[in-house]
């Protein structure tokens, strides 16, 4: 499964922000064109009218991320499966714990390796929850060798996680500048 549909669907929102600050420059062209208002009254009208359009993009973008966050959590259960049990819990809590002091992808990709080996499903999981959050691509590849069936799944989620994790995308940004 490819991400061409949650492209196209924030595609769409992006483009519905563009005709909000469209919307704002037409109506603050039309307002300064009206000689009945005074120019008190025109700023408090185009005011009103950039407030609404601030909080539509914002409600955009918090959909946005929404649409993301939902498709990350679905891959993740796709490619790492759900708990099923409160001592899986603690298995994983403690997996976790382990594969967050990892700094390297080689580091990842040696305990993968022997979490394999051992069938420690828990801990490989883990590890390949780590090597996600930090792009380490060797033990990705060492993943989708082991699990081919879930390759593309974690190419995705890979993806979408750099996507969402990049602290300042300058196309997310300028999609969902409010209007001048």
């Amino acid at each position: 499964m490819a991400l061409t549909d949650i492209d196209k669907q924030l595609d769409a929102l992006r483009s519905q922000a563009q005709k909000h600050r469209d919307n704002v420059w037409t109506l603050l062209n039309a307002v300064r064109a009206n000689a009945l208002l005074s120019v008190e009254g025109q700023d408090d009208q185009i005011r009103g009218d950039r407030e609404k359009a601030i909080a539509a993009i914002k409600a955009l973008r918090a959909q946005e991320e929404k649409i993301v966050d939902e498709r990350i959590l679905s891959l993740e259960r796709r490619v790492f499966g759900e708990v099923s049990s409160s001592s899986d819990v603690i298995a994983i809590r403690d997996a976790a714990d382990r594969a967050e002091q990892l700094e390297s992808d080689a580091e990842a990709l040696r305990l993968f390796e022997r979490a394999k080996v051992t069938r420690d499903e828990g801990l490989a999981t883990a590890v390949v929850r780590r090597a996600v959050a930090m792009r380490f691509l060797g033990t990705l590849e060492a993943f989708e060798k082991s699990d081919p069936s879930k390759a593309e799944a974690l190419r995705d989620l890979t993806a979408l996680t750099a996507f969402r994790d990049t602290p300042f995308d300058l196309t997310r940004e300028l999609a969902y500048q409010p209007p001048q």
